[in-house]
């Protein structure tokens, strides 16, 4: 109903070139499987039989560019396939590109670029094993100790040092309540119900 209010046409309005992916976001190492469709109907006029070649990249967040190899589908011969595995987090940018052959060499026909995002994944769930050394030095530079679980007297050391008087630590938060929303309410609503109050019992 918009586009017809627009007075678009959408068949004016079509794409030569669109790759697309399943998902748009991805954990990483995850395949993902990038589709490009070409619609014959929206190219040039005189272009349509025109034999085409496909390039197809992936840039990934650091600017690396990866060259993909498009497959094409054996049922229909204006979709291609590539598949692609993230090693990395981030926002990667898909780039098809169609040229046809010319006399003089190779000309663009219709080019689109397409997103999807990868979750990296965190360090602690891929090595949760603890990394003694740096526990060891983050220990000694903040003027604690470190022991490991599996070694009892080492832990039992630890608890020993430990102080005996209780630890009393003080925490001072400030913050202003002047331009709260919430109470300028609470403010108006006191305000309105005394003032309903005075004129009840007749009191102004």
């Amino acid at each position: 109903m918009v586009r017809w209010l627009a007075h678009r046409d959408v068949a004016r309005k079509r794409t030569v070139l669109t790759a697309s992916t399943p998902e748009a976001s991805y954990d990483r190492g995850q395949r993902v499987t990038v589709t490009v469709r070409r619609d014959p109907a929206a190219m040039v006029p005189g272009q349509e039989g025109a034999e085409t070649t496909l390039a197809l990249a992936v840039t990934t967040p650091d600017g690396r560019t990866t060259s993909l190899a498009p497959r094409p589908d054996v049922t229909d011969p204006n979709r291609w396939t590539a598949d692609y595995f993230p090693d990395r987090g981030g926002r990667f940018t898909v780039s098809a590109r169609l040229a046809r052959a010319t006399e003089g060499g190779t000309a663009d026909t219709a080019n689109d670029q397409t997103e999807f995002l990868v979750r990296g994944s965190t360090i602690e769930l891929e090595d949760p094993t603890p990394n003694a050394a740096v526990l060891s030095r983050i220990a000694r530079l903040t003027g604690g100790a470190y022991a490991d679980l599996d070694d009892p007297q080492a832990t039992a050391a630890v608890l020993e040092a430990l102080p005996k008087a209780p630890r009393v630590v003080r925490e001072v938060r400030t913050s202003q309540v002047w331009n709260s929303p919430g109470l300028f309410v609470v403010f108006l609503v006191m305000v309105c119900a005394e003032w309903i109050a005075r004129r009840r019992y007749r009191l102004v």
